[in-house]
């Protein structure tokens, strides 16, 4: 099947509208769906779906269908239902368009549109009146960035992805020039996050690199010397921001909440997006606990955890064994599967400390990711489906030759 040339924009249009808004993002994302169901229609050839975990996925979107509506019905339907419909583009992407997308131009796509972000956010955290305030008080109370997302964290959340994928991208590119404004690009996501304070941004990014220097040999010495640096690093920026003890306690609280309703619904949960609905902590918030989850839990009860534990355990497994299958191998998909491992141990990262399912931004930006993951075949798989086209081709040939001797012969 030949997707045409649109189709395979959007997909690259899709992952970098992260960076744009939301607003932008669902539009992207929309408009991938719609485009391949009229691909599909047009050329009268199935919309393939993924290759593995669909049986997981599905159960754990059927969980949290089952407790929307439960819950919807059990309140009288006196509100909206709701339910977390950006996991549904875990079935928007055709298979079979994976194999024709060019991954350089979906990076660079994303590299682009991340930079007008970038500019904004340094704009934001330069302004002459807070760098004299914060000298003067001190720098915890200094201005946020979040580029044109919804928060600070969401932001980072995002950075953090794209710095994943640009430490794959240098381990296959050679050219000097690209790698110094690449590394450029990482050292001022990461001034944005440290001058943010996004403590999980943090941590994500001293994982992540030190798992690049452990699996990759030849950047080993010089990440794993820098690493030790930025631990360094990480406790002086404590130093110079603060903890935010007050921002813990808050979030201590609302994990002890959202245990509470887990443990008043244990079996379907309080239903998606229901947080406000319930009391609230002593501070007066009401929203998601900091923790996916305690989150999953409280929204969807044992059911949606242990489907959703199911199928993201199961994810992680795929996403390594992806990554061990092609590395070193001379093919794109070698840093695509690297950069697609990296990204999803953020995912656990930031689950830690905020509710990755509490935000559309989030949720589309790591659904993509998965999308992709349960769509690219494992090498062996791959050699296995060639070997039987090559075995159907050759009993076809046979049986033409078979056909025609018999005519000769007048059989």
């Amino acid at each position: 099947m030949n997707h045409n040339n649109h189709l395979k924009t959007l997909v690259y249009l899709s992952f970098a509208s992260y960076f744009l808004g939301i607003a932008m993002m669902q539009l992207m994302v929309f408009l991938l769906f719609l485009t391949g169901i009229y691909t599909a229609v047009k050329n009268r050839t199935p919309f393939a779906g993924p290759l593995v975990l669909n049986t997981q996925a599905f159960l754990f979107m059927f969980a949290i269908c089952l407790s929307a509506v439960w819950n919807a019905y059990a309140h009288g339907y006196s509100e909206e239902i709701k339910f977390h419909w950006a996991f549904l583009v875990f079935w928007f992407i055709d298979r079979e368009l994976i194999k024709e997308l060019d991954w350089n131009k979906l990076f660079f796509f994303t590299i682009i549109a991340s930079i007008p972000s970038i500019i904004r956010s340094f704009a934001w955290l330069c302004q002459p009146d807070e760098i004299a305030w914060a000298f003067k008080v001190g720098f915890s109370t200094y201005p946020r960035a979040f580029g044109f997302n919804a928060n600070t964290i969401t932001y980072s959340e995002g950075l953090i992805a794209l710095i994943a994928w640009i430490f794959a991208y240098i381990t296959f590119n050679e050219n000097k020039q690209k790698k110094r404004f690449l590394l450029l690009v990482v050292l001022s996501a990461l001034l944005i996050i440290t001058f943010s304070r996004v403590r999980s941004g943090w941590l994500a990014f001293l994982i992540i690199s030190f798992v690049h220097g452990v699996t990759y040999a030849p950047h080993r010495k010089v990440v794993l010397g820098f690493f030790c640096l930025l631990i360094g690093g990480f406790f002086i920026a404590l130093m110079i921001f603060g903890f935010n003890f007050e921002s813990i306690l808050e979030r201590q609280e609302l994990l002890l909440r959202g245990i509470n309703l887990f443990l008043e619904h244990p079996i379907l949960g309080i239903g998606p997006d229901r947080f406000d609905f319930y009391p609230p902590i002593s501070s007066g918030l009401t929203s998601h606990p900091h923790n996916t989850i305690v989150g999953i839990a409280s929204e969807t009860g044992v059911i949606g955890l242990a489907f959703f534990l199911l199928f993201t355990l199961s994810l992680m497994r795929r996403s390594y064994q992806l990554f061990r299958a092609y590395r070193g191998r001379k093919t794109p998909l070698a840093w695509v599967t690297r950069a697609l491992f990296y990204v999803n141990i953020s995912f656990w990262v930031f689950g830690l400390s905020d509710y990755n399912f509490g935000s559309t931004e989030v949720l589309l930006l790591h659904i993509l990711h998965w999308a992709v993951i349960v769509r690219i075949p494992m090498p062996d798989e791959e050699a296995a489906k060639k070997g039987d086209s090559r075995l159907l081709k050759t009993k076809s040939v046979l049986s033409q030759s078979n056909t025609d001797s018999s005519g000769m012969l007048g059989i």
